[in-house]
């Protein structure tokens, strides 16, 4: 089964890959709740398709805009996750930013980190034409109709800027009356200046944030009125985000308001 809400004890996933725990799934026949969860039957998953590239556009002298055209059309909503492979043993996950209902082609943003081969391929190898596959889809931090009726605090870091973005405007294209703000956020720097500069939503719902502890922003926006019993989504630079997940659990936010998507760091070879 999957998890939408909540957390199993690690003994029920066993055997799991870390892309399936990552994605909520567990071993019901192993599973002993230790707290409130909400399950359901498995999302199915992209079964694997071919795409090609279709464009590069450099943002920045480390960010890059890779667009896709797979071979079927994907049910998605921006947010989510898809695994790219170059060839059969090569692959890494990337956060969809494009908009089904707008765009035929599937948009991702690729951050160039010393010791990331992949990144490094897509950089100063791929080209427009070459082809690659795509599989699973996977990920809830995203705009859910059936969920998102509180307010809501997203909270973009790093390469996670574009990614909360999209799913800002996901959520007012869906509905426009939401309450709703949109944390850009990065540890020592304003965010890339591409994502301000680029962007049709109202200045209002964004807001820069250059501390070291963005759990104080969070606190200061949770004592608003408007904000009272939020949900929060996390999505992101892995550390940023994990460390305000531990923050917000310590304090104990409940659970079912508390949605994060961590991007797993790149490690040197």
């Amino acid at each position: 089964m999957q998890t939408t809400h909540g957390s199993v004890p690690i003994e029920a996933c066993s055997n799991l890959s870390p892309d399936q725990v990552e994605s909520g799934f567990f071993l019901a026949c192993q599973c002993y709740p230790t707290s409130d969860i909400t399950v359901r039957l498995p999302e199915r998953h992209l079964q694997p398709q071919p795409a090609v590239i279709t464009g590069k556009d450099l943002l920045s002298p480390t960010l890059l805009a890779i667009r896709l055209a797979p071979r079927l059309p994907l049910q998605y909503r921006p947010g989510q996750h898809i695994l790219l492979w170059r060839n059969a043993t090569d692959s890494s996950r990337y956060c969809l930013l494009s908009q089904p209902e707008q765009d035929s082609e599937l948009l991702i943003h690729v951050e160039r980190r010393v010791g990331g081969t992949f990144s490094r391929w897509l950089f100063d190898e791929a080209a427009c034409g070459t082809q690659v596959t795509l599989s699973e889809l996977a990920g809830q931090c995203h705009y859910q109709p059936d969920r998102d009726d509180k307010p809501t605090i997203l909270f973009g870091s790093g390469v996670g800027i574009g990614a909360a973005m999209a799913i800002t405007r996901d959520t007012l294209l869906h509905n426009p009356s939401s309450i709703l703000v949109t944390l850009l956020h990065a540890d020592t720097e304003s965010p890339e200046t591409f994502y301000l500069r680029h962007n049709d939503l109202p200045e209002s719902l964004l807001q820069t944030i250059t501390l070291q502890a963005p759990i104080e922003k969070i606190d200061e926006l949770l004592a608003e009125r408007r904000f009272q019993n939020a949900q929060i989504k996390l999505i992101g630079q892995s550390d940023s985000v994990l460390t305000l997940e531990h923050t917000l659990k310590k304090r104990r936010y409940p659970d079912t308001q508390l949605v994060t998507q961590p991007f797993a760091p790149i490690l040197p070879d």
